[in-house]
């Protein structure tokens, strides 16, 4: 029995399978290039809007877009609810000083 593959030496494999894998996974582009959401919204299609774009790092957030892409859970760690906690006492405090000078 032959063996039904021939290496070629002059031949790049390792190029051509990542030019293969690269068309498997291809994300619609909109636009400006940016990627595109692809959530599935409530008529059943994929979302057609870009994804949202961090401004800091000026990259994608988590590919999907400001409708799709879900809301904070809130802090987790006990360093990040005792912050919160402070920017909120902190908030209350200017806020009840404003009113007193209303007032008045």
């Amino acid at each position: 029995m032959e063996n039904a593959f021939e290496f070629d030496p002059t031949r790049d494999y390792l190029a051509e399978w990542e030019l293969e894998a690269e068309k498997k996974t291809l994300v619609p582009k909109g636009k400006n290039g940016r990627p595109l959401c692809l959530a599935k919204c409530r008529d059943g299609n994929p979302c057609q809007a870009q994804v949202a774009i961090d401004p800091v790092t000026n990259r994608p957030r988590n590919q999907r877009c400001r409708m799709h892409g879900g809301a904070s859970t809130g802090p987790k760690t006990s360093a990040g609810k005792r912050r919160i906690g402070e920017a909120v006492a902190q908030r209350n405090r200017e806020r009840a000083a404003k009113r007193r000078t209303e007032r008045q």
